[in-house]
């Protein structure tokens, strides 16, 4: 008689199908990967500091990546090598925070182990490194062992270290500049070099200790899997103290009974769960739509990082959609940039402080859509824009950041954003930034037609493109 065997799902993240399913990227783009992740990292670790630095050095196939943490903890780097367990300390949270995967330094740790390239974390006076068990992943199981160099004091400042990858040195400098774009509080040097940052004015983008959790972005469902989970993993914990999780609890918290002291005599309880809920959600404040104006990344920063001197529109909506009867806020701002500088059109897009792998990575449904007069009939911004003509002019950057406390993505690979619910109001915003643009293109384009005509070559003069 057959025996039944486990199937491991562990080793997915060691063969080039399932990090390209995880990743939503094929092999080429893995680079890209491990930056995004490792800078989104950092950034989440410097989050509550007062001196936010991120430093970034390449040379030779050597890549190294500071940050004024101070190195991940010992602890953290041994959970992040326990592949049986998905550590994350966003998911089941609706909050304004960047990065999506929720597995980044597990698919990186993945990554460098394809392509044969040695990942160390440098922490307390240590380079760490974790050797796999072979044996193990031909079957499906990611077993490590820890190896363990101790340093000199002042030998290595802490932080990761990647030995034998290629990247792109403009790649890099790029993707820097973008994330050096949507957050001016962070300091950031790439090989020596630092991109200036704005002087911030007192009173704003103030550290924060922690992502803002508003009671009014979950929905009874999402809300039972938060409290399902903390009691699972702390059932100690009391109900009051999970309660205070929620900004805007504490007033209401003082002055709340509760029938139930701990969170493992509610979990199990539906409607005790529910009465708890709608109790709450009765009682707290919700915050409105324009609180999401301490995340944008303003005007100040854009030209700082674009250009001062050159012709410059910027424009900011603020809108909810609904989404399993919870009302969920929005923020769009967006700003177009001329220069003689740029020699092509292009399209940043930052969502929630980060940087997406799609320069424009907003999808909708196929239907038909007004934009500058005309009607389109495409599935995403980026198809309009091109359709439009966008991507015919020089010397243009379109800048737009997405900022919400729920990003739904259209593939597990989170690699494009579900814009369905807030079209409208993107269509609006880029058509409104965008439509001096289009209009000189679409001149060019008949003053082109024209010419080819008069010549009756059957090949096409070129036209003076747009500025």
């Amino acid at each position: 008689m057959r025996e039944h065997l486990d199937d491991p799902r562990e080793g997915e993240y060691f063969s080039e199908k399932g990090l390209t399913s995880l990743t939503g990227l094929p092999r080429p783009w893995w680079s890209d990967v491990i930056l995004k992740e490792l800078i989104d990292n950092s950034l989440d670790a410097v989050e509550g500091l007062k001196d936010k630095g991120i430093t970034i050095e390449y040379n030779d196939k050597i890549f190294f990546i500071h940050d004024t943490y101070g190195g991940i903890p010992e602890n953290v780097i041994e959970g992040i090598h326990d592949f049986s367990k998905y550590i994350s300390n966003k998911r089941h949270y609706i909050a304004v925070s960047r990065g999506y995967q929720g597995n980044a330094l597990k698919t990186v740790i993945g990554i460098c182990h394809l392509e044969n390239a040695r990942l160390q974390f440098i922490t307390n006076n240590k380079k760490i490194s974790y050797e796999i068990d072979e044996s193990k992943l031909a079957i499906g199981l990611v077993r490590f062992a820890p190896v363990v160099e101790m340093l000199n004091g002042g030998e290595d400042r802490p932080g990761i270290k990647i030995t034998g990858i290629r990247f792109s040195r403009s790649a890099i400098h790029e993707k820097i500049q973008t994330y050096h774009l949507c957050n001016p509080d962070v300091s950031f040097v790439f090989n020596g070099y630092k991109f200036n940052n704005i002087t911030l004015k007192p009173g704003k983008k103030k550290s924060k200790k922690r992502d803002d959790n508003f009671l009014h972005w979950y929905d009874l469902n999402s809300f039972n899997k938060l409290l399902q989970a903390i009691a699972h993993k702390d059932p100690g914990r009391t109900v009051k103290n999970f309660c205070a999780l929620f900004s805007g609890t504490q007033r209401v918290l003082s002055n709340m009974s509760f029938p139930y002291k701990k969170l493992s005599d509610i979990a199990g309880n539906n409607e005790a769960v529910r009465q708890l809920y709608h109790k709450l959600k009765n009682l707290v404040s919700e915050p409105s739509s324009t609180y999401l104006e301490k995340y944008i990344v303003g005007k100040s920063q854009i030209k700082n990082v674009f250009g001062r001197g050159d012709a410059f529109k910027y424009k900011r909506i603020y809108g909810k959609y609904r989404h399993h009867e919870v009302d969920i806020p929005f923020c769009l701002e967006a700003s177009l940039h001329r220069s003689d500088y740029y020699s092509d059109a292009r399209i940043i897009t930052t969502i929630n402080r980060s940087v997406p792998y799609e320069s424009c990575p907003f999808k909708f449904n196929k239907d038909a859509i007004r934009f500058n007069g005309k009607e389109y009939k495409e599935d995403s911004l980026l198809s309009i824009l091109e359709q439009a003509g966008f991507k015919e002019a020089r010397g243009v950057r379109l800048f737009i950041h997405f900022i919400s406390p729920h990003i739904q993505f259209t593939e597990h690979s989170k690699t494009r954003v579900v814009a369905e619910h807030f079209k409208n109001k993107l269509i609006e915003l880029v058509e409104e930034l965008t439509k001096e643009v289009i209009k000189e293109v679409e001149k060019a384009r008949k003053a082109e037609g024209k010419n080819t005509k008069d010549h009756g070559t059957g090949s096409k003069k070129p036209a003076k493109r747009p500025s």
